[in-house]
């Protein structure tokens, strides 16, 4: 059986650090280094979802969902500690599986 967290760990994860990569290099301009940097992943790591290779399966974020994701590479791009990322992950996590009680 597998709890809420690890499904999202293997099936949503992929595609969400997809997608923060994608903004984080077409929308705010960075580097695949200083990426990999941020989200404290290597660089090969940062190319193999930009072509694709890595976060393939596809999700359906909802326009909600989007918003997140948006905030997330905002304040990864921006360093702007005023939210916790952690935070944001959780309530994607929480919009796709419902309340967590860990």
């Amino acid at each position: 059986m597998k709890v809420r967290c690890e499904i999202f760990v293997t099936e949503i994860l992929p595609n969400l650090r997809k997608e923060i990569v994608i903004l984080l290099y077409k929308k705010y301009g960075l580097s695949q280094s200083k990426i990999a940097e941020k989200l404290g992943i290597t660089q090969a790591a940062v190319s193999q979802y930009l072509n694709n290779n890595r976060g393939k399966k596809e999700i359906n974020f909802d326009k909600n969902e989007k918003k997140i994701i948006e905030e997330i590479a905002h304040i990864i791009a921006t360093q702007d500690n005023s939210k916790n990322v952690g935070n944001l992950f959780c309530e994607i996590c929480i919009r796709r599986f419902g309340e967590c009680n860990h």
